[in-house]
């Protein structure tokens, strides 16, 4: 028996190609309030609720040490369940489902530690 194909959810920053693991995906939308938090890390957006859960929203391209875009909130957001919890990660203009191979795996995890370590980038693919 062969294992399923693993599927992905896809995303540019600054033209490169980027991409989540679509298992640890619950929701991709747009425009969520975000509420500033004064003292946060840089990457640290602020607050959104979310179905009633209220959710750190990580500026990924903060995160990644791109230059800034769009003000936070007005990209599109993805709501992921990485193990360990939930966040909202402020990602790009356009999502899609790329092939395995396309656009550099982020680790979630990595991510959402918010710490000067490896930005959350696996080096490519699994």
């Amino acid at each position: 028996m062969t294992a399923p194909a693993a599927r992905f959810l896809g995303f540019a920053l600054d033209r490169q190609p980027f991409r989540l693991d679509l298992a640890a995906v619950e929701a991709v939308t747009r425009g969520l309030p975000v509420t500033p938090l004064a003292g946060a890390p840089a990457a640290l957006a602020g607050l959104v609720s979310h179905h009633g859960r209220v959710l750190p929203l990580v500026d990924l391209r903060r995160r990644l040490g791109l230059a800034p875009g769009r003000a936070a909130g007005e990209r599109m957001q993805v709501i992921v369940v990485p193990a360990g919890g939930a966040a909202c990660l402020d990602v790009a203009d356009y999502v899609d489902l790329p092939d395995a191979g396309s656009g550099e795996l982020l680790d979630l995890i990595s991510l959402l530690e918010l710490d000067e370590g490896s930005g959350g980038r696996t080096g490519g693919a699994p």
